[in-house]
């Protein structure tokens, strides 16, 4: 079959038109299992970084934490738009250049104790009367490395939630637990036999949220892509604003870790 010139040309203005991809093929983006209750923000986010970079950059959701560390472990070329225990275990084992943080007023967080509203005030001796009864979301600075932290790395009630802990708590499985300080902020009221306690060396500490990282096989080229691509997108995060992001603002995260007696490169 003979294709007519008129053809040609309209098949190179198509391809002239579309977005040039990176020579790497497909580029994913890594979102931590809660991102599943939010899949069509992150084919969004994904949508938008792609056209703003011209790089193939496609959403994946994984189930755990474990799972995410295991995909970067190959030292390939991906990103990751996520907390500050994943982002500083990766960080710490040299698989990621962090680039930039969504700014929403509550990208910085702390760990804080929620107890029953007729416990004592005294957060030191609530957390020791409370033993291994002490219950936290895994995988998370707020939760497990909260908990874990002031406890001298004796809590053992895992959830895989905030609210998971609270029902355990609720329940009497747990008699103390720890959760975001903004979180509690928003569903306080939905608690009224519960307070919040501040950890002394714990709550202190903070830790990053909204981070976009970069594996170290992303090509510094196209790292700068991804990075303008989100600063010009940061509407479609739902932040007001995406900066750069300084590695040191993972020292609290780390801290919190060494008192957890959570090693950042074996954990999980």
């Amino acid at each position: 079959m003979k294709i007519s010139r008129l053809g040609c040309l309209l098949g190179g203005i198509a391809l002239a038109m579309m977005p040039v991809l990176s020579s790497a093929g497909e580029l994913p983006m890594y979102f931590a299992s809660t991102w599943k209750a939010k899949k069509v923000l992150t084919e969004d986010m994904a949508a938008a970084m792609a056209k703003g970079s011209g790089l193939d950059i496609r959403p994946h959701i994984v189930n755990s934490n474990a799972e995410l560390i295991a995909a970067f472990a190959k030292k390939e070329p991906a990103i990751v738009y996520v907390g500050s225990m994943v982002t500083a275990v990766l960080y710490h084992r040299g698989l990621i250049d962090p680039l930039a943080q969504g700014v929403n007023d509550k990208e910085m967080y702390t760990s804080v104790l929620i107890v029953p509203l007729a416990a004592e005030n005294d957060a030191t001796a609530m957390v020791k009367e409370a033993g291994t009864a002490i219950a936290y979301a895994k995988g998370f600075s707020s939760g497990e490395l909260g908990a874990k932290a002031a406890s001298d790395g004796q809590a053992n009630i895992a959830t895989e939630t905030h609210e998971a802990a609270l029902g355990a708590l609720r329940s009497g499985k747990a008699k103390a637990a720890f959760v975001k300080n903004w979180w509690w902020e928003d569903n306080k009221k939905k608690y009224p036999k519960f307070k919040m306690l501040n950890y002394p060396g714990v709550s202190e500490l903070q830790n990053p949220d909204n981070v976009l990282s970069a594996s170290k096989a992303v090509t510094a080229e196209d790292a700068a892509k991804i990075k303008k691509a989100v600063t010009d997108n940061y509407f479609v995060f739902q932040v007001r604003s995406f900066r750069p992001f300084e590695a040191s603002l993972l020292k609290g995260t780390l801290e919190l870790m060494a008192k957890a007696k959570l090693d950042p490169s074996k954990y999980p």
